[in-house]
């Protein structure tokens, strides 16, 4: 059941002898995608794929593989089913993204958003 999925995902995340953040991922998707999901789920999964791409890429976003687009997805899922958190979430990020290069992914100078960098350009 999605309650289930969510409560494992959770658990995965660090309150288990061995934690798995690959399993944290898979139990939160369960949860997000079931027919009674609730926007809480859509959230923690986003946040779930945010905290596993971190494990396997780090910080690099040049890899090619970006997972932001399916963690605002999600996220914007949770938004829409009504989770207030995810409405300030969302605005957190988007304010962060709108100060970084979209190409490389350093902080960019200037008033303008989605700018490129002087390297990039």
């Amino acid at each position: 059941s999605e309650e289930a999925a969510l409560i494992l995902g959770g658990f995965h995340d660090k309150d288990v002898p061995e934690p798995s953040l690959y399993l944290a991922c898979y139990y939160m998707n369960i949860a997000a995608i079931s027919k009674a999901t609730t926007g809480a789920a859509s959230r923690y999964y986003s946040k779930s794929l945010l905290l596993l791409d971190n494990h396997l890429h780090g910080d690099n976003t040049t890899n090619g593989f970006n997972v932001l687009p399916a963690a605002y997805f999600w996220m914007r899922k949770s938004r829409d089913l009504g989770f207030k958190d995810a409405r300030e979430m969302l605005k957190e990020w988007e304010t962060f993204e709108q100060s970084r290069c979209a190409n490389c992914g350093k902080e960019v100078q200037g008033d303008e958003k989605f700018k490129q960098c002087s390297k990039c350009k």
